[in-house]
């Protein structure tokens, strides 16, 4: 059992969005993004708190993947869908965000 149990009720997320999760698009976005603006982002964001406080993922990233994850059949059933992706992804990054504060509390008290 990890520390922290945090309940994920996957009927937030869309057959999209845990078909971009399953095969990788996401994850592969976010890796490719941080390895092509490493130094942008470490000169501009200086702490954690900067950064998760600041920074927007560019819509032509996320633009690019749902282009790319098409070309495989990927694709959202409608513009609701697709809103509905981004929104449970940025509610999911907000979360984990919040715990990982909690936890960086806990360990310099």
């Amino acid at each position: 059992m990890p520390d922290y149990f945090v309940p994920l009720d996957t009927l937030a997320y869309t057959k999209f969005h845990r078909e971009l999760s399953a095969k990788s698009y996401i994850i592969n976005t976010n890796l490719k993004y941080i390895d092509a603006h490493r130094k942008e982002l470490k000169k501009k964001y200086k702490t954690f708190d900067d950064f998760r406080d600041n920074f927007v993922f560019p819509k032509q990233e996320i633009d690019k993947m749902i282009a790319e994850a098409a070309k495989n059949k990927v694709t959202p059933k409608d513009d609701e869908e697709l809103a509905a992706m981004v929104a449970a992804q940025r509610i999911a990054e907000r979360a984990f965000d919040d715990i990982l504060q909690e936890l960086r509390a806990g360990v310099t008290e």
